[in-house]
């Protein structure tokens, strides 16, 4: 695998499994020569066009081989993709369009009038595309067996790929993933994880989001795979297709998995072909963990990654995973644990800020030069904004984030720490845990609750209960409600800036 580019590393693959099958969608199958095809025609179309290297073109399209057509066809051009959420409004896509400077936009076809509205006010958006979700129009080009790749050379130091960051803060932040960076990240992943051309994808999550587009699409093509790609997911349906098609690895995030479980008699799927699972994006609780291997006989391997980084921790492949841990650094990169006010590294057990380095790491939020200082220490490290311990093997764990910490009466408290115990409780699901403001303590814990079918909801004096079992009095909840969902984005994550904002579900 060329370690320069993630454009040159692609190609290579293009041509090294030209007649291997490499993607099966929607009850079609591409091979890797078809993709190279398709793909390289784009690519010389789009420089036509007038787009350069550096230039970013947004897509906002649904799940299909449209989207991953042209963001591979950039890639190629050395054009930077900005992969947007469909279900953005006018306002959303308004501010990413204007905030990215994009020159291009390829969107649906049913979305023109809505696109010619933004228009007029975002002088610098001179190419818009309109295609059918499915990319028939690139599809069924007459090749004639020319490529027509744009002959730009893409150097190691220039953008791949623009996420934004999910604004939970602040506005989204752009971050410009760098085509070395892109490659460096693949292959270390490539490696802890055994990834070859003999595995078999099941990939189920959406393709405007790191998690989908650049680990599990991406990583698999570099290496060859077999993806049977599916617009969403459906617990049984996708068992089902593992059974049918002999797949052997399944990225996917907490949610997915607490789906698997819900299905009634599991066992009557065969899962054999399954080599590895894989979780990511929000942490994994210990009782899912453990139910999974219970019914279905495996390990979740839980990983660590952010925008700003890709992946950057996990479980090993092989060894022990633990439970409510994401493992260590991969090859190449390093973390550590500081104290949140002095800076300083903490050793075994301590609750701290995690904090990484390697040269998977963005160089900076686009045009934000201030965000970008404070989010690196003085010695280079970035600051993830989560809290972490590292225990004697090793070990990281995600135990929150930093400014999801809850300090009532000068105590800090981990709202994940009290939500895993909360979840112990026979009638809860899930939890979700905040801080609102309170006048004695700065302050109070606030459980939100969702119940498991026919369950009654506990009354408070039942949750304190349990969690005056299992943690120190102060952290209990002063408060519970029972909701009938957490708010969450499109990745699983739970929003709770909507909790505090007084969330009804």
């Amino acid at each position: 695998m060329n370690k320069q580019t993630l454009s040159s590393a692609l190609e290579e693959s293009f041509l090294r499994f030209k007649d291997q099958t490499a993607i099966r969608f929607d009850g079609n199958t591409f091979t890797y020569s078809d993709l190279d095809k398709i793909t390289g025609k784009l690519a010389g179309e789009l420089v036509s066009e007038g787009l350069k290297p550096g230039d970013r073109v947004a897509v906002r399209l649904p799940k299909g081989m449209a989207v991953v057509i042209v963001h591979l066809a950039c890639l190629r051009s050395g054009i930077v993709t900005l992969p947007l959420n469909p279900l953005y409004s006018e306002e959303e896509l308004k501010y990413f369009l204007s905030d990215s400077r994009a020159r291009g936009i390829v969107a649906e076809v049913g979305e023109k009038s809505f696109i010619e509205l933004l228009r007029h006010d975002l002088q610098e958006l001179e190419f818009i595309h309109y295609v059918d979700h499915s990319g028939r129009e690139w599809i069924e080009q007459d090749f004639k067996n020319d490529r027509s790749i744009s002959r730009h050379a893409v150097r190691p130091d220039d953008g791949a790929i623009m996420f934004y960051t999910s604004g939970t803060t602040g506005p989204p932040k752009g971050c410009i993933m760098a085509q070395k960076s892109c490659i460096v990240n693949l292959t270390a992943i490539s490696q802890a994880w055994g990834i070859t051309d003999k595995d078999r994808l099941m990939h189920v999550l959406p393709l405007n989001h790191a998690h989908g587009l650049y680990v599990a699409l991406f990583g698999s093509l570099l290496n060859g795979c077999f993806v049977f790609m599916k617009k969403s997911f459906d617990a049984e349906e996708v068992l089902r297709d593992i059974d049918d098609h002999k797949l052997s690895l399944f990225m996917g995030v907490p949610t997915h998995y607490n789906r698997f479980l819900k299905i009634k008699e599991a066992n009557r799927f065969s899962i054999d072909s399954m080599r590895l699972f894989i979780s990511g994006s929000a942490p994994l609780s210990q009782e899912t963990f453990t139910d999974f291997k219970e019914t279905f006989g495996y390990e979740v391997l839980e990983r660590y990654g952010m925008t700003e980084i890709g992946i950057h921790v996990s479980n090993p492949l092989k060894g022990e995973r633990l439970p409510g841990k994401v493992g260590f650094p991969l090859p190449g990169a390093e973390a550590r644990v500081v104290d949140i006010g002095t800076g300083d590294i903490l050793g075994p057990g301590k609750t701290g800020e995690l904090q990484v380095r390697g040269p998977n790491v963005f160089s900076g939020y686009w045009r934000k030069p201030e965000e970008t200082e404070k989010c690196f220490s003085r010695d280079g490290w970035f600051k993830t904004g989560d809290l972490a311990e590292v225990n004697e093997d090793g070990y990281f764990s995600i135990v929150g984030r930093l400014k999801d910490l809850i300090i009532s009466g000068g105590l800090n408290i981990s709202p994940l720490e009290v939500e895993s115990v909360i979840n112990s409780h026979p009638a809860v699901s899930e939890s979700a845990v905040i801080g609102v403001p309170d006048r004695d303590f700065g302050e109070k814990v606030v459980a939100y609750i969702v119940l498991n079918e026919n369950c009654k909801a506990p009354s408070l004096e039942e949750i304190q209960a349990v969690c005056k079992q299992h943690l120190s009095s102060f952290k209990k909840p002063k408060e519970i409600y029972p909701v009938e969902k957490l708010p969450r984005n499109a990745m699983g994550k739970i929003l709770k800036q909507q909790l505090r904002m007084g969330y009804s579900g």
